[in-house]
């Protein structure tokens, strides 16, 4: 009795051929060893772009990696084109726009070969992936799935990049940030001559922070201004801006008598900052109080012309140096108050003897 079999035949070559599902799995399993390796940034993308050039066989495309320091994209890998000299545009840039300024030729927009795939994780988006693909218009819809789901693969490994990286950058900081008061600290207790200790920490303070501008002037209370300055990198015209009676409803006058810094990250477009600061070219400033047991006994500022935006670290350094600093002018107006209070007394012991008649 012949034995009949159901499905394929042995032998038959379908038998051993994975199915479509099965292959994704398997280039996606490929993508997971490949990528997450590393904290390098590079190497890791690097990785991935090997892994879509040789699976996904696009025309082109390019992964941009989101800085939001900076708040720009950079060209982080490509395929099918050189990379520009210059890979970084800002956030909100189209991409596709900025490509083709590059000299990259893409399809035109609404063509279905041409996408972008977000990378985003936790509603953070790290970085973009934009592609055009070679696969007809049948085999899209699965590519799409394809590039989605490596995506998806991409994400915590850049994420776990990301926060690796900050906390690196905030452990430096923090360090950069304690050398730099420490300079400061040692700087300002070598001498206790009112002039020089103001001199020795404005130049510390700018060595430490580096800003090319900034002066300190001390508040008498008795004439109810500012005076005594020492300043550095500010034209002649401007020191005027430092010293006197601060102006009502000015940041001098806020920071006085409420004894808390202020910082500026565009000088341009606030009221309380005197306008000759913008129109000289500094772009942010910040105004720091010399406060000691609960007074306020000068000021600090400190400006710059290169474009920025102040971070939580540097708003602490300089906050900790103002402390620093009014010790320091504390102490050295307390040894000036002294020396001058010996010299009051010695001059008086001396018309004292000059008057004493003594008789046999």
């Amino acid at each position: 009795m012949k034995r009949e079999t159901c499905g394929v035949q042995p032998g038959d070559p379908t038998m051993n051929k994975p199915t479509e599902s099965n292959r994704r799995l398997e280039q996606l399993y490929q993508l997971s060893v490949a990528i997450g390796t590393t904290l390098d940034l590079a190497h890791e993308t690097a990785a991935f772009m090997d892994w879509l050039t040789q699976t996904v066989e696009p025309v082109l495309a390019a992964l941009f990696i989101t800085d939001e320091a900076k708040q720009e994209l950079r060209m982080m890998g490509t395929c099918g084109f050189d990379p520009p000299a210059e890979p970084c545009l800002p956030i909100g840039l189209n991409l596709w726009r900025w490509l083709e300024e590059q000299g990259v030729a893409v399809p035109e927009a609404g063509d279905p070969r041409r996408y972008a795939v977000p990378i985003p994780i936790e509603k953070q988006l790290f970085g973009t992936l934009c592609l055009v693909s070679n696969r007809p218009p049948e085999q899209l819809a699965e590519e799409q799935r394809l590039v989605k789901t490596a995506a998806s693969y991409l994400a915590p490994v850049l994420c776990n990049i990301w926060r690796y990286q900050t906390l690196e950058q905030q452990v430096a900081e923090r360090t950069a940030a304690l050398t730099a008061l420490n300079t400061v600290a040692a700087t300002v207790s070598q001498s206790l001559d009112l002039e020089e200790t103001m001199s020795a920490a404005l130049d510390a303070t700018l060595e430490a922070t580096g800003f090319e501008v900034g002066g300190i002037a001390l508040w008498d209370e008795k004439e109810q201004r500012l005076q005594r300055m020492v300043a550095r990198g500010v034209e002649p015209e401007l020191t005027a801006m430092f010293v006197g009676t601060p102006r009502v409803g000015g940041n001098r006058e806020q920071v006085l008598s409420t004894g808390q810094p202020l910082f500026y990250d565009d000088t341009t477009h606030d009221p309380t900052v005197n306008p000759d600061i913008a129109r000289y070219g500094f772009t942010i400033s910040a105004i720091i109080p010399l406060a000691h047991k609960g007074k306020v006994l000068g000021i600090l500022s400190v400006a710059t012309r290169s474009p920025r935006r102040w971070t939580e670290e540097e708003k602490s350094l300089l906050t900790a140096v103002g402390h620093q600093v009014a010790v320091a002018v504390a102490n050295a107006r307390l040894h000036e108050e002294t020396q001058q209070l010996a010299a009051f007394n010695e001059n008086i012991v001396n018309s004292m003897a000059e008057g004493i008649l003594i008789e046999d």
